[in-house]
């Protein structure tokens, strides 16, 4: 799917860069932070374009989405499959972009990067307006640190017994 190195600019880019750990964030690469936001873009059911100054960019180089492919993949087609806005009710539309042509056609490929990244970015948005009012105003901790993802989670994990044992899986591993 992702052949090339893939480059996002403007506020979002600005975003990630602060939330990363060599910066005092949390996310260890830009892949990790676009990646999460995607996913916390889709469960919120927002979406969001780029905007600011091009000069500012974050790169995903494609070395990382090649060591990543099968991650990358899932993401993007559970992503597809789930999505109740760009595809409700279009099921037919959902397979074929997320199987059928999924990694040949080209102007699926685009279509389905710019479903990725409308959702990334209303996810980094939301990570890092969180990001900022719940972890910069605490000390930066390992105490801190698991908490600030264990209260972020609950906003995701309801009564649903598939987020909550997802939820207990991550907190555990924070813990360790």
């Amino acid at each position: 799917m992702f052949e090339k190195d893939y480059r996002f600019w403007g506020e979002h880019a600005e975003m990630v860069d602060s939330m990363l750990i060599e910066n005092g964030g949390i996310f260890d690469t830009v892949y990790d932070a676009f990646f999460s936001a995607a996913l916390i873009g889709i469960l919120e059911g927002k979406k969001s374009k780029a905007y600011g100054d091009r000069n500012k960019h974050k790169t995903i180089f494609a070395d990382k989405f090649n060591n990543e492919r099968e991650k990358t993949n899932l993401i993007l087609k559970t992503m597809l499959l789930n999505d109740n806005m760009e595809l409700k009710g279009k099921n037919d539309e959902k397979v074929d972009r997320s199987f059928r042509n999924f990694a040949t056609d080209e102007t699926t490929k685009k279509m389905n990067i710019k479903f990725l990244e409308a959702y990334a970015f209303a996810g980094i948005e939301t990570l890092y307006k969180t990001y900022n009012e719940e972890f910069l105003s605490k000390d930066k901790n390992k105490v801190e640190i698991i908490n600030f993802i264990e209260n972020f989670m609950k906003l995701y994990a309801n009564e649903n017994e598939g987020y909550q044992d997802t939820r207990k899986k991550i907190i555990d591993m924070a813990r360790r």
